[in-house]
């Protein structure tokens, strides 16, 4: 009994002197040991023998297992064929990594083609362009927006949003909600999008709605702003984001055309006619006299364009509404044509009204909106700039795009 004590009291020995060590030494929350456990090595020739080197002690270190084996801390074996790379500690795997390279495939080729004018073929992806291959530089692109993804992952886990980063845990959260989907389905409850999730959908799905709730806490906490320097934003920003199109009055003269046989003038009768005012306009005759002749009222049209009518603006009478905007008072256009409308126009500009700004009482949502999403994005881009992130240089180059 008393040597099985003195057989295990090393372990126990160096399990006190790691606890001790990782207490006292200051250490960065990713790198913080959560769980030990010993595993005792004898060697085959003596089994009552434990060889320091031999004593191997796994760890959980940042939710990765990892090993210390003789003074340093080691991925454990498996993981160096699990994972592409390493992010703050945090492991992208063969599977998550070639999801998002496969979203860069049709982006990629389409870049080849443009730029090259190549098709694809057997040998696309590893022919060289430039001294680069469509294989490198879809890589490259995505290492970058795994990068991106997993420091946005880990500050939100960080604030307490999600309570996981890992590609497998996603997997196994998207199986359990597909089943639950499948299940309702048939139940024939309601569900509310599609009957079973695809990766990329899930993903989408997830991380688009970790980024808003993650907004929203920073927004209450790192980027909250009194009411005064709300303010302060709106007023630098009003002249380029928050002022009111300006009101503007035209008089017109418009022509309608008929097509497929309708009752009515045709478009080449209706351009015929608006061609003959504009060749009276550019004599010099008066613009209201001319609008009267051709008016089907024989009066003088007007427009105005203002906040009221912006949709419509935009939609119906787009081409209108452009020529418009570019009129100085007094300035007459050219022909213009209205697919919408089936008119021809000519206008000419009366009034330009300066319709002030937005009021800050009605905008300052919209003014937090956008500070938020500022500053978030000024934290992603530092988060990506400061992490540390290492290549498995073997899995990395296994990698490639299957025809």
């Amino acid at each position: 009994m008393r040597r099985n004590i003195y057989r295990f009291l090393p372990v126990i020995l160096f399990s006190i002197l790691t606890l001790i060590f990782c207490g006292c030494e200051k250490q960065e929350p990713t790198a913080s040991i959560c769980e030990l456990k010993e595993v005792e090595q004898a060697k085959a020739a003596d089994t009552n023998t434990v060889a320091d080197t031999n004593m191997v002690h796994e760890f959980v270190v940042a939710g990765q297992k990892a090993q210390f084996r003789s003074g340093q801390l080691v991925p454990e074996p498996e993981d160096s064929n699990h994972f592409v790379m390493w992010v703050n500690s945090e492991g992208i795997t063969r599977d998550e990594f070639r999801l998002f390279m496969m979203r860069k495939r049709a982006m990629t080729y389409s870049y080849y083609k443009t730029k090259y004018d190549v098709n694809d073929s057997k040998e696309f992806w590893t022919t060289s362009f430039d001294g680069e291959t469509p294989l490198e530089r879809i890589k490259s692109q995505t290492k970058d927006e795994m990068v991106k993804i997993k420091v946005q992952q880990i500050l939100a886990r960080d604030r307490g949003v999600i309570d996981y980063v890992n590609y497998d845990t996603m997997q196994q959260r998207r199986e359990v909600e597909n089943k639950r989907r499948k299940e309702a389905v048939a139940r024939k409850q309601v569900i509310y999008g599609p009957i079973q999730y695809n990766e990329p959908v899930y993903f989408n799905y997830i991380f688009s709605n970790m980024i808003i709730r993650l907004k929203e806490k920073l927004g209450l906490a790192d980027f909250a702003l009194e009411e005064g320097d709300l303010r302060a934003i709106y007023e630098a920003d009003k002249d380029e984001k928050y002022q009111k199109r300006d009101e503007i009055k035209v008089n017109k003269i418009e022509i309608e055309f008929k097509r497929f046989g309708e009752e009515g003038l045709t478009e080449k009768e209706a351009r015929a006619k608006i061609t003959e005012a504009k060749n009276r306009l550019d004599a010099g005759e008066d613009f209201n006299t001319v609008a009267k002749d051709y008016n089907a009222g024989g009066e003088v049209e007007q427009h105005l364009f203002d906040e009221d009518s912006a949709h419509s603006d935009e939609r119906i009478f787009y081409n209108l509404n452009n020529t418009a905007r570019e009129l100085k008072v007094g300035q007459v256009s050219d022909i213009i044509t209205e697919e919408e409308t089936d008119h021809y126009y000519i206008i000419k500009c009366a009034e330009i009204n300066d319709a002030g700004y937005l009021p800050f009482e009605e905008m300052s949502g919209i003014v937090k909106k956008w500070h938020v999403d500022k500053k978030y994005d000024e934290l992603v881009a530092k988060l990506v700039a400061e992490a540390d992130v290492e290549i498995n240089e073997k899995v990395y180059n296994e990698i490639v795009v299957r025809n």
